[in-house]
């Protein structure tokens, strides 16, 4: 191999052999633990100086034992590093690494990537595992903090904008049955400055819709089952005034909610149209192939050849509100992409964009194949 051959690895393992202040510097410089489990007489485990330290435990005052982990460990957490530990004993290919969650001495919680690798004698049989911790837990507060904070957010947005919609109401339906009655009684100029407030009215409605959809998507529990993504885009494309090329390859199977992937793709097609360029037919192709970087996801396409837009940097056209184009001539919600990422991003996918003014737009995400589409 490699390695061997190298004079400096060769170097370094002589090294480890000869001066363990390498082996402690970096146990102390850098990991946050490391631990050596004796698979033969599983209940002796050599626990790292550093491991004791990041739970608040002094040298002396762990045993160098398997039992204390198994002790410490958070029993919720404990039935997934013995999962990885079984599926790393059957398979060598299979990491071991997860994050779990331990006890410190003062009682709160410390939150620990824990990696390892199981040695093996000649004849294959696993005799040792060697282990390394990282305290992941600053990392872990900050994002509870931030999924704390979301959620506040759109807990606000629920209300605020379920409240809205009674006065909004009031004012729609005020205003028209004003405009009914009294039409004749107000000059022209009256009945303009009554059909701004109308329409803002109405505007203001289809607001605060898209804002309780988007507020309930958090909320909103994915309902998966494995079906044909080219049957979901059949359904989205059904009496859309505008010619569709579907590859032959989209007909693969996911693993989704199809409710919510149709509203992916019908607000898709509602932003196509309403960008379409009138100087030529609307097209719209839909192309799919495996995704490079994760190999159970497939890449789904969706382009058309509408108005397009200039510049780069095309990612705010995915969060609330952001529009590229002028909103007096396009109006709208302005949150029908948002939504089309917090529905992506629910699958664990990622959503993209990519546009030329001569050849439209084009959006780009990713979607888990299902397990019997990854067998066959």
């Amino acid at each position: 191999m490699q390695n061997e051959e190298n004079y400096l690895y060769k170097e370094l393992v002589y090294l480890f052999q000869k001066d363990t202040t390498i082996l402690n510097w970096l146990d102390r410089g850098s990991l946050d633990g490391m631990w050596f489990w004796d698979l033969e007489t599983p209940e002796n485990e050599w626990l790292s100086p550093r491991f004791k330290e990041i739970f608040g435990y002094a040298e002396d005052e762990i045993p160098h034992t398997s039992d204390w982990w198994k002790q410490n460990i958070f029993e919720e957490d404990l039935p997934l590093a013995l999962e990885n530990f079984q599926n790393h004993l059957d398979d060598p290919c299979h990491p071991y690494d997860q994050v779990v969650r331990y006890r410190h001495k003062k009682g709160h919680t410390v939150w620990v990537r824990c990696r390892g690798i199981i040695i093996r004698n000649e004849e294959g049989k696993p005799i040792r595992m060697l282990g390394a911790h990282t305290d992941v837990s600053s990392l872990k507060r900050k994002e509870l903090e931030l999924e704390k904070s979301n959620q506040s957010l759109e807990n606000f947005a629920f209300m605020a904008s379920h409240d809205f919609k009674e006065p909004l109401r009031k004012i729609t339906a005020f205003g028209e049955l004003f405009e009914s009655e009294y039409r004749d009684l107000v000059d022209e100029e009256g009945r303009y400055y009554l059909g701004r407030i109308t329409d803002a009215a109405h505007r203001l409605e289809l607001l605060v819709d898209s804002l309780l959809g988007l507020s309930k998507l958090t909320e909103k529990e994915l309902e998966r089952e494995s079906v044909s993504l080219g049957s979901v885009i059949e359904q989205s494309i059904n009496n859309v005034p505008a010619a569709f090329q579907v590859a032959p390859s989209c007909h693969t199977k996911i693993f989704v909610d199809a409710v919510l992937l149709f509203q992916v793709f019908s607000n898709l097609i509602s932003n196509s149209i309403k960008f379409s360029d009138t100087s030529r037919p609307l097209k719209i192709t839909i192309s799919c192939k495996p995704f490079m970087k994760r190999e159970n996801f497939v890449e789904v396409t969706f382009s058309d050849n509408g108005l397009g837009f200039g510049g780069n940097d095309f990612s705010g056209i995915f969060q609330p509100f952001q529009r590229l184009l002028p909103k007096s001539d396009y109006p709208g919600s302005g949150l029908g992409l948002s939504i089309c990422q917090k529905i992506i991003t629910k699958h664990g996918g990622i959503i993209w964009a990519s546009s030329n003014k001569t050849f439209g737009v084009s959006i780009s995400f990713t979607l888990p194949r299902s397990n019997d589409e990854k067998d066959t």
